[in-house]
């Protein structure tokens, strides 16, 4: 599946490698601080290694997790880092890494931004927007 944005994702990949050789001495960061201070790294991207790489209990919210989250009212926030610490506090830290992994699919087949396909949810009964429609 090709990615949006290659150009400048690219162009963020080749900074951090080279933050990362130069300023961390080839040594990744394991806390969310560090990690967001690598060019073109925001909340999302480091909780996503937080998570993958060392193990750490991150919920990783991007706009489709987002979407989802304040449609069944799991998370309330009007940012994506709003739910993600809504998320963080109101979830067992053993569901976190796995919150991202779940929603993350259902809000890009089924719960879509434009035209969601409130028909096929199993989750409708419990959506905030299907009432409002």
């Amino acid at each position: 599946m090709p990615t949006g944005l290659y150009n400048v994702k690219c162009r963020n990949l080749r900074r951090m490698c080279r933050a990362l050789l130069e300023d961390q001495g080839g040594v990744v960061p394991s806390k969310r601080e560090g990690l967001m201070s690598l060019p073109g790294v925001g909340r999302k991207c480091a909780d996503i290694v937080l998570d993958f790489t060392f193990g750490q209990a991150t919920v990783a919210v991007e706009t489709h997790v987002h979407r989802v989250c304040n449609r069944l009212d799991l998370a309330g926030g009007k940012t994506e880092e709003q739910t993600a610490k809504s998320l963080e506090s109101r979830l067992p830290t053993e569901f976190l890494s796995d919150g991202h992994v779940l929603i993350l699919p259902h809000g890009k087949r089924i719960c879509m931004a434009r035209a969601p396909k409130c028909d096929e949810c199993l989750l409708a009964d419990l959506c905030e927007a299907l009432t409002k429609r």
